[in-house]
């Protein structure tokens, strides 16, 4: 009888002790050195592709922006089908932070239109090839990721005289979705902590869109440019249609020792 129960007891203790995942280390270098460490690529997107959910994704000084989809079949192809956003983040659990701090390490989208369906599916290797991403720097629709230690620009480069048309919810970091309006990660988008980092010519610094439990602390938010309007952090789920169609609130997230030079905060 003692040896049995010792026997259920030490099978129990194997099967909640064997490993999921070996929680790897990936490396990112544009010059593709990554001070000798391995695996390295040239841009934080191809670590996404290649991580797995756990991994921590080390980023060396850079810049590291827009993707550009190369095989556009078009002899003459609309902004749309040419650039994805520089970052989509759609991996549970993954650490993303630079080896040496914001002043050295930068992330950006330039391009002045949201994507289809085609670059973001090259840019992510079919990881999330859907239409309608807004050109945020950092797209986040996975849960419990963090992003930590860079400088973050979305430029607003609207060429509109009314600057109301233009490209009002994109962000440095976009947390719940490609865009705000869109249902498709609904649910599947929380806990990210956004710490550490440098925001600056950007409509937002921080858009949360129907996503929980989110941290953002110790960023600091430069001057937004000449965007005009809006906030450095906003977590708003939008008005009418948009709020019954994405049923869940963002609710329980925390900002704080944030400092914001020019915008404040908005919930609504």
């Amino acid at each position: 009888m003692g040896s049995r129960y010792l026997a259920s007891c030490f099978l129990l203790f194997a099967v909640f002790t064997l490993p999921v995942h070996g929680q790897a280390t990936l490396y990112v270098d544009e010059k593709r050195v990554c001070g000798g460490e391995n695996p390295c690529y040239a841009h934080p997107q191809d670590a996404v592709n290649a991580a797995a959910p756990g991994d921590t994704i080390k980023v060396y000084p850079g810049t590291y922006g827009t993707r550009v989809y190369v095989d556009c079949p078009w002899q003459s192809c609309p902004c749309s089908a040419i650039y994805s956003p520089a970052l989509i983040v759609y991996k549970d659990n993954l650490t993303i932070a630079s080896v040496d701090g914001p002043s050295r390490t930068l992330i950006e989208s330039t391009h002045p239109c949201w994507s289809n369906g085609a670059p973001v599916g090259d840019s992510t290797r079919n990881g999330v090839g859907t239409d309608g991403w807004n050109p945020s720097a950092i797209t986040i629709v996975a849960n419990n990721v963090t992003i930590d230690g860079f400088t973050i620009r979305r430029p607003y480069n609207c060429l509109d005289t009314n600057k109301y048309n233009c490209f009002w919810n994109t962000a440095g970091v976009f947390i719940g979705s490609k865009a705000a309006g869109y249902t498709d990660f609904v649910g599947k988008a929380n806990g990210a902590v956004i710490k550490n980092n440098v925001f600056k010519d950007v409509w937002h610094a921080v858009y949360i869109w129907h996503s929980k439990n989110n941290v953002i602390v110790n960023n600091t938010v430069e001057a937004l440019g000449e965007t005009g309007r809006w906030a450095g952090i906003a977590s708003n789920d939008g008005l009418g249609a948009d709020r019954l169609a994405s049923p869940v609130p963002s609710t329980g997230t925390v900002i704080a020792n944030n400092t914001l030079a020019d915008k404040g905060i908005a919930v609504g």
